[in-house]
């Protein structure tokens, strides 16, 4: 078992980690380094959730026993065990399966960010919502978070097999191809989230509503 190597590090016993697309860019060695190659041996795992088996002496938010998780490029995440920096660390609930929080993790944290903080504004009730790719793991949680924000409307693309999942998921779902839904929504849409870039946000930003609305 590791112990911690300075005042303000944390391991964590790894009970649950992903492979996430960042792992797969890392390992292909395409994931931006500023003008540097990945440092090997690279342990991979981008997110991972645990117990905590050791804290440093500086540490203080977090104690033995604690259940976290933690997201980030080369954590080790996919390890018996990981340390890192205490505030690359978050609590999570001890009742929340290790295996469903971290699934989680990256997809709810990436929608919470798009629909709360990224951009000039955060949405707001009586919002009009679009997210493409809206089958995938991003695109059902923002749905679900933008939902729960009180969006008055939540619209979905995807490929008419997946229009039935976005249905239930409470979205009205639109075709994949923006050809055929931009025309009904043109400037209509308070925050588009573009998950695919299907044709470099040109569709995606011409739904947006001019001043008001916002593109991530």
């Amino acid at each position: 078992v590791p112990c911690t190597e300075d005042a303000l590090s944390v391991v964590v016993a790894v009970k649950a980690s992903t492979v996430s697309r960042t792992d797969t860019y890392i390992r292909r060695n395409i994931w931006p380094t500023w003008n540097d190659s990945i440092k090997l041996p690279n342990r991979p795992g981008c997110d991972f959730v645990g117990h905590v088996t050791s804290v440093g002496e500086n540490v203080r938010e977090f104690k033995l026993g604690d259940h976290v998780a933690a997201i980030g490029p080369f954590l080790g995440g996919n390890s018996r065990y990981a340390m890192v920096q205490s505030n690359d660390l978050i609590h999570i609930p001890e009742d929340v399966p290790e295996d469903q929080a971290a699934v989680l993790i990256q997809t709810y944290m990436t929608a919470y960010q798009c629909l709360h903080r990224v951009g000039d504004r955060s949405i707001s009730v009586g919002d009009r919502i679009l997210v493409t790719g809206a089958n995938g793991a991003v695109g059902q949680a923002v749905i679900e978070l933008a939902i729960l924000a009180g969006a008055s409307l939540v619209l979905g693309t995807a490929g008419k097999e997946h229009h039935a999942l976005i249905a239930k998921s409470g979205a009205t779902p639109l075709a994949k191809d923006p050809d055929d839904w931009l025309p009904g929504w043109e400037e209509e849409i308070d925050i588009v989230i573009d998950t695919i870039g299907v044709d470099s946000f040109s569709s995606t930003r011409a739904a947006v509503r001019p001043r008001s609305g916002k593109l991530i």
